[in-house]
């Protein structure tokens, strides 16, 4: 539980000192502005870094078990922020961004923080003239490799959360209590500031937030790796940070290889490349998610196999993400030019749209699936425990009392309505399929054809009110893979089935109430009648 106490605290943390920090940045005019090589058109605080950190470290000293090498992580990690608040201030070369992390670097090594067993070694401890240098070049290349990977808004954070889960899980699998607590704080962290950070961004991290995230990563790699689990495959980093790791070698490759300092900035980057060959900003950044997610899937399957599997694996995922871009760049520049004020993603929607009747027939197929469903579970054969029936009453009471106060909107009232039935359907009817074998089929066939039906809606809709965003994809993503991962501490628990019916019923709601007027005069009594019966 402290764990999930952990990451709500530091989400609710991060995200109340977010406005005010980002009021303070613009006083002090702490911001980030156009440029040749930048996506935005206008200046954007980058104090998001700073909310991350001090929303991480309140559940961090209050519950963290602190020994030497917890601390050295805190002390090096201040260090490292400390730098990068100068940078974004007022800038600073490569070689004192260095010296900063050099010093943050020194502080982790004093503390212990070093790799026990090498790649290539064999099992037994590496000897310390080769396990230093490896792990302070690991901790330099690491917060670099995030810092120069911060390029599309929630790109680097949204990363970073992936690997941070990751690491949590092994250390939580093991004997890593602390670390496990430090992930999922950032992680909290993390995701109130991507609130903030999805595009189009009002915030930006900053070298600060950038460093912070991939030196608290390559961190808690090498804790987690030589002390929580000493059977981990010490060539697992590679795979659990996975994407920035590809990017900053494959960009200073190119760029030693065409005679440039590796630290002279230029359009190389993976995020770059999508951007080039068509890709929308969201898709972009939902495409890095993607191929992250999978390379952390792949830790997983291979955390206990051989040094060279892993690092084979490293390098597939490596020559799988880079090929097809040079491949697609290369027919972009040898096809004809798209034509002028026609977006890449709006020419794919084009043959959707002209198909006149599919707009009113996708919509009207989200609104009277959600009916149908909520209607179901109406009539779902259990019983729910008391505690459902409180809820129901504590919501029916708070919706009087709110609407005393100030009147409240028709969708307003359809929304709350339509997630509280969602959250009793959705366990009701997960609890049934559980029974029944029948049941579960159909659950997860009408589910199928929802999210089918709510994915044309979405395509075909030109009324931009409602979209999903790369944050609702990490979302998703930590849905499906908590459960799975945790492994015998959730066993038992249909947490993961629930959580899918209530994402996909709550967007469904949610574009349904924001783009159908007629939502409002049937989910609305079809939530009721769930609730009341």
């Amino acid at each position: 539980m402290l764990l999930i106490f952990s990451f709500i605290i530091a989400l609710f943390a991060s995200f109340v000192a977010l406005p005010l920090l980002m009021r303070l940045a613009w006083r002090l005019q702490l911001v980030d502005a156009p440029g040749e090589r930048k996506v935005h058109a206008s200046a954007v605080p980058r104090c998001g870094g700073l909310a991350i950190v001090g929303a991480a470290l309140v559940p961090v000293f209050m519950w963290a078990p602190m020994d030497d090498a917890l601390a050295g992580y805190i002390a090096s990690a201040l260090v490292v922020v400390a730098f990068g608040v100068i940078d974004d201030f007022r800038g600073m070369n490569a070689w004192s961004k260095f010296f900063g992390q050099g010093i943050a670097v020194a502080v982790a090594l004093s503390a212990g923080i070093v790799f026990e067993v090498l790649p290539f070694f064999g099992m037994d401890p590496a000897p310390p003239w080769a396990t230093y240098p490896v792990t302070a070049l690991f901790l330099l290349g690491v917060t670099n490799a995030f810092n120069l990977f911060d390029g599309l808004d929630g790109l680097a954070g949204g990363c970073a959360a992936l690997s941070l889960l990751a690491v949590g899980v092994l250390a939580a699998q093991g004997d890593g209590f602390g670390y496990a607590l430090i992930a999922a704080a950032v992680i909290g962290g993390i995701f109130g500031f991507l609130r903030f950070n999805t595009h189009p961004a009002n915030v930006f991290m900053g070298d600060a937030g950038s460093q912070f995230l991939g030196f608290t990563v390559a961190v808690l790699s090498v804790l987690v790796i030589g002390r929580a689990d000493p059977a981990l495959n010490p060539a697992l980093p590679l795979l659990l940070l996975g994407v920035p790791v590809v990017d900053t070698l494959m960009v200073m490759t190119v760029r030693l290889a065409e005679g440039r300092s590796p630290f002279s900035g230029d359009r190389n980057h993976v995020h770059h490349k999508l951007l080039d060959v068509g890709c929308a900003h969201y898709e972009a950044v939902a495409v890095v998610y993607v191929i992250q997610a999978s390379m952390i899937a792949a830790a997983f399957v291979l955390r206990y196999a051989s040094d060279l599997a892993v690092v084979g694996a490293f390098a597939a995922f490596a020559v799988a993400v880079l090929a097809p871009l040079v491949w697609l760049r290369r027919v972009r520049r040898r096809g004809p030019p798209p034509p002028p004020g026609a977006p890449t993603a709006e020419r794919r929607n084009l043959w959707l749209r002209r198909q006149t009747w599919l707009a009113p027939t996708s919509v009207a197929a989200v609104r009277y699936g959600i009916v149908g469903f909520m209607i179901c579970g109406a009539f779902a054969p259990l019983p729910y425990d008391q505690g459902f029936g409180l809820a129901v009453a504590g919501v029916g009471v708070l919706i009087v009392a709110a609407g005393l106060v100030r009147p409240l909107s028709s969708a307003t009232v359809t929304r709350v309505a339509a997630y509280g039935a969602a959250v009793l359907v959705g366990y009701l009817l997960v609890r049934w399929s559980l029974v029944s074998a029948p049941v579960a089929w159909a659950v997860a066939l009408y589910l199928t054809a929802l999210c089918a039906a709510l994915g044309v809606a979405l395509r075909v809709s030109r009324r931009d009110l409602f979209r999903v965003t790369p944050q609702d994809l990490l979302v998703l993503m930590f849905a499906i893979a908590v459960p799975n991962l945790a492994g015998d501490v959730l066993s038992g628990q249909p947490i993961v089935k629930v959580a899918l019916v209530l994402i996909i019923l709550f967007y469904a709601s949610e574009f349904a109430i924001v783009r159908d007027d007629r939502a409002r005069w049937t989910i609305a009594p079809a939530a009721f009648l769930s609730l009341g019966s």
